[in-house]
């Protein structure tokens, strides 16, 4: 099993300025997920302000790869001001996960899929009052 992840350089225009896109491809397994984990912290360390990783060419996912992509949506505890996103999901990217969980674990299985493929909605960062003056 083997997973490539590319970076897209961060873009120059107006308003896009501060997101890295790392794009995701091959198979994904809870052990490859380590490695992209370290590409997502090093993507934060940039400055960026939203890393998102495109799984759009991910061909397929297990089940512990799956629970590590929902865990690392939203923001980060290391650097509150930074969003990570999970796009390109599509239900058939899981099927074998889907084929090996027992009877009872589907529905939870079924339920991250389905966040997944909602869109990341990211509370804002509470405003810190200005001292008087």
């Amino acid at each position: 099993m083997s997973v490539s992840v590319s970076a897209t350089d961060v873009p120059t225009w107006y308003g896009h300025g501060h997101e890295r896109v790392l794009v995701v491809s091959g198979e994904l397994t809870g052990t490859d997920f380590s490695a992209l984990s370290a590409l997502v912290a090093r993507a934060e360390d940039t400055g960026v302000t939203r890393v998102v990783l495109d799984v759009g060419a991910v061909r397929s996912c297990d089940r512990d790869g799956l629970l590590a992509l929902v865990a690392s949506r939203g923001r980060r505890s290391g650097r509150r001001t930074c969003v990570v996103d999970v796009v390109g999901v599509r239900r058939a990217q899981f099927l074998d996960a889907i084929a090996r969980e027992p009877r009872m674990g589907l529905h939870q299985l079924e339920a991250a899929i389905d966040e997944l493929r909602r869109p990341l909605i990211v509370a804002p960062l509470p405003r810190t009052p200005l001292p008087p003056s």
